[in-house]
């Protein structure tokens, strides 16, 4: 999968010269969702477009059994602009694989997210008072870790802010029904909307005051 490759220094070329040539306009970020569109959008007009008949065979073969020299092939010929040649059908693929893989990483970053927040609101006090030694601190740092990654996917990423708080919305049913298996306490007890703006999940400062 390129996702494993762009993100080491070594082999990020294949994406590199793809984003050189076919997005030039572009913010050079080269896993940004919405630029991976655009590119894929580009790459879709070659497709169409007389040269895809002349596609070597051998290439789209080599995908299936030598990824990585599949992925410098299409490098090289990327280089040489030599697009008659390229293996578009798996670039298409690949890219828009890129795209969905972006899009679940925010959505399971969001729900374990969202699922303690939950139970910081709803069980910490109970929990604190049943026993003195809990502290939350456990849930402290996994609420710590999440904002974090989710701080990196959105830098990284910066196309996925407009899906976010539609991301959030579509997530929040999961997160409750993760706090409630969690929790033990009933579906009713949490609200039947997402209590937390997009802008408190992600500051690192907030946490929802614990209920009696």
């Amino acid at each position: 999968m390129l996702t494993k490759l762009y993100r080491t220094a070594d082999q990020a070329k294949l994406l590199s010269v793809l984003y050189d040539l076919v997005a030039p306009t572009a913010l050079r970020l080269p896993n940004s969702t919405q630029h991976w569109a655009t590119m894929a959008t580009s790459l879709s007009a070659i497709h169409q477009g007389p040269c895809w008949k002349y596609t070597m065979t051998n290439l789209a073969a080599l995908y299936q059994t030598d990824y990585a020299t599949w992925a410098q092939r299409n490098a090289e010929l990327l280089r040489e602009r030599r697009f008659d040649e390229l293996d578009l059908e798996h670039l298409l693929e690949e890219l828009s694989d890129m795209s969905k893989s972006d899009r679940r990483e925010l959505r399971s970053r969001l729900l374990v997210l969202l699922a303690h927040l939950l139970k910081w609101e709803y069980q910490y006090g109970q929990l604190s008072e049943r026993w003195r030694e809990f502290d939350g601190r456990s849930w402290r740092s996994t609420i710590v870790e999440q904002r974090k990654q989710l701080s990196d996917l959105l830098r990284q990423s910066p196309g996925l802010k407009g899906v976010l708080v539609d991301t959030i919305e579509a997530t929040y049913p999961d997160a409750v029904e993760l706090a409630c298996d969690e929790t033990g306490l009933p579906l009713e007890t949490f609200p039947e909307h997402c209590p937390y703006p997009s802008e408190q999940l992600l500051d690192k400062r907030f946490y929802p005051e614990p209920r009696a």
